[in-house]
């Protein structure tokens, strides 16, 4: 009876709890790396403090211009670095956890599969 339960909640509802786990851990994964919110910022300034408009003469409009300019490139090289690197560790997280459950049902097997080995090779 424990036995056919434990089959019970092992191939359905434990299986089912791994799977919420590596989702889980998924949304972590695209949280940290805020992800959706790198795509939306690409090519805001990087960590410009006043992107505002500037008065004064052509050359201080162009000077402003051009800081923009260069913090907006500097931010775009920095966020794109960091949505790929985030890509691939999610992308590292659905293989990991892919082969995870792939191996779930295996688990339960692999004492009865080495008491066989054990047996095979003391032969």
């Amino acid at each position: 009876m424990h036995v056919l339960a434990f089959v019970r909640w092992w191939y359905g509802v434990g299986w089912m709890s791994q799977l919420s786990a590596v989702q889980l851990h998924l949304r972590k994964v695209s949280d940290y790396f805020s992800l959706s919110l790198l795509v939306r910022n690409l090519f805001q300034p990087f960590r410009q403090i006043s992107a505002g408009s500037v008065r004064g003469g052509f050359d201080i409009q162009f000077r402003a211009w051009l800081d923009r300019l260069i913090s907006r490139f500097v931010g775009a090289i920095v966020r794109f670095f960091m949505i790929v690197t985030g890509c691939v560790w999610w992308l590292l997280g659905v293989l990991a956890g892919g082969v995870w459950l792939l191996f779930w049902p295996l688990l339960p097997l692999l004492p009865v599969l080495g008491l066989v080995l054990s047996k095979g090779l003391s032969l």
